[in-house]
C-alpha cells in the first residue's frame, strides 16, 4: 500500500506554493528552464509529482546530468556527491509499485483518473495545474485503499 501520509504531504506542497514548483511535463526544471522562468517559484525549481515529491523531501536538481533546456532527471542533497534518480527516489518515497508510479508520474496524465485528466488539461493556472494534481492523488488515494480491501 502506498504511504498516504507522504501523499497528502505531497498535496499539502504543491498547495503551499500555490503551484509554482509543479509542472507535470518533465521530471525537474532548473532556474534556466522556461517553466522556472514563467512561474517564478522562489526556490528556483519546478517538477513533476515526482520532482516535487523529491524537493519536498530536500533534494535539489543534480547538475550531473543537466540539459541545455534546464531539465533534470536526478536529484542530490545540498551539498551532496551523490545523486538520484527522480523517479525511483519518489517511488520510494511515497512507497509506489513501479505501475502505480507509471500512472501518477505520467507526464501525459494518462494514469489519471478522467476527472482529474480533464481538470489538468484545463487549468489556466500552476496552481489550478497542482489542484489538479491533488485530485489525482485524491482518486489514487481511494482507488489503493479500495484495492487493499478487496485483497
Amino acid at each position: 500500500m502506498a504511504n498516504i501520509k507522504a501523499i497528502k504531504k505531497l498535496q499539502k506542497f504543491l498547495l503551499a506554493k500555490k503551484g509554482r514548483t509543479y509542472e507535470q511535463t518533465y521530471w525537474l526544471f532548473g532556474k534556466d528552464s522556461a517553466v522556472v522562468l514563467k512561474q517564478k517559484p522562489l526556490c528556483g525549481t519546478a517538477g513533476c509529482l515526482a520532482g516535487n515529491a523529491c524537493m519536498m523531501n530536500g533534494f535539489i536538481p543534480a547538475f550531473y546530468s543537466s540539459h541545455s533546456n534546464g531539465e533534470f532527471s536526478r536529484v542530490m542533497r545540498p551539498r551532496g556527491r551523490k545523486s538520484y534518480d527522480v523517479e525511483r527516489l519518489a517511488i520510494d518515497i511515497l512507497d509506489l509499485t513501479v505501475d502505480q508510479a507509471s500512472d501518477l508520474f505520467d507526464e501525459d496524465c494518462g494514469g489519471w483518473s478522467v476527472r482529474a485528466k480533464r481538470a489538468y488539461d484545463s487549468a489556466k493556472t500552476p496552481l489550478e495545474k497542482a489542484k489538479a494534481a491533488c485530485m489525482a492523488l485524491d482518486d489514487f488515494v481511494e482507488e489503493d485503499k479500495q484495492s487493499s480491501r478487496e485483497q
